[in-house]
């Protein structure tokens, strides 16, 4: 199926960074069509084709942008035109087709920029940016990787989707914390940009996601997602086991560690810098610059 003179969206981000949320409010817009109820993991569209492979051929979360296999371009097999109509022919029964823009979200997009361009030229990029340290901490609750390799992961992923997106129009970039601080003004931004509607968001937000993490990221008690409703003795336990656990990461990533559990200094130390350029701040989960990137300007 020939679907490459249809207007596409493609959301992308690190995992944990807000794809899912930013998938599903353009997916629901009148003129947009997303996936929803498919049956995949996360309504992502990597689960529903076989034509390239999905992030966990490279490791999956934390790790998958290490492997120089998971950046797709326009020279990748995949971008050939059978392949592109096979691909399209698997994604097609799962959007509705009568309307005006096709919506798919996988967290790899950000490496596959240049290979949908290629197979989709009427095509969109969105893509959500959010702290390194939030996304290194809340991977890390379902990926046992170490801190200072998940913290490396997002910077050579996003440097890979700098350098793509260069080359490339009709991208957004949008931070995280700039999204659900202030939800209809950024997303009024994004869809007048596109040429979409302005439509009233519905979906809820919390401004603060992220200062649960700050607060496990200094080693301060109730608040982090280890807590989860127990009571102070199991949450002492918790605590200790989260410290013991700060010491591997950091050993893991090769780093002499003292004896203080408490090791936030040194991540900033470390990654102070890189934090900043990005436009973050090692210290401040709150802390932000540049909210909204459109290439090209409008």
């Amino acid at each position: 199926m020939d679907l490459s003179d249809r207007n596409f969206i493609f959301v992308g981000g690190l995992h944990r960074s807000g794809t899912t949320l930013l998938g599903q409010i353009l997916g629901r817009h009148p003129q947009c069509s997303g996936f929803f109820d498919t049956g995949a993991e996360m309504d992502e569209g990597q689960w529903l084709q076989d034509v390239y492979p999905r992030d966990t051929a490279y490791g999956s979360a934390g790790v998958f942008a290490f492997d120089e296999r998971a950046h797709l371009t326009e020279d990748c097999p995949w971008a050939a035109p059978a392949e592109r109509d096979r691909l399209f022919s698997q994604w097609a029964p799962h959007w509705d087709l009568s309307r005006d823009w096709l919506v798919e979200k996988t967290p790899g997009n950000i490496l596959m920029s240049r290979y949908l361009r290629a197979i989709a030229p009427n095509s969109w990029f969105v893509f959500i940016v959010r702290h390194p340290l939030a996304v290194a901490l809340a991977t890390h609750r379902w990926a046992e990787v170490s801190l200072p390799t998940l913290l490396e992961h997002w910077f050579r992923a996003h440097q890979i989707m700098e350098a793509d997106l260069a080359g490339l129009d009709r991208c957004i970039v949008v931070k995280y914390e700039a999204l659900v601080a202030e939800p209809q003004s950024y997303l009024d931004q994004i869809c007048q940009t596109i040429g979409l509607e302005t439509t009233a968001v519905s979906d809820s937000f919390s401004a603060d996601a992220n200062a649960g993490y700050g607060r496990l990221y200094r080693g301060e008690g109730k608040g982090s997602y280890l807590h989860d409703g127990a009571t102070p003795g199991v949450w002492q336990r918790q605590k200790r086991s989260q410290f013991k656990r700060w010491k591997r990461w950091f050993r893991r990533g090769g780093f002499t560690v003292s004896s203080n559990p408490k090791e936030a200094p040194l991540i900033a130390a470390l990654y102070g810098d890189r934090i900043r350029a990005a436009g973050y701040d090692p210290h401040d989960f709150a802390a932000f610059t540049d909210p909204i990137r459109i290439q090209p300007p409008v």
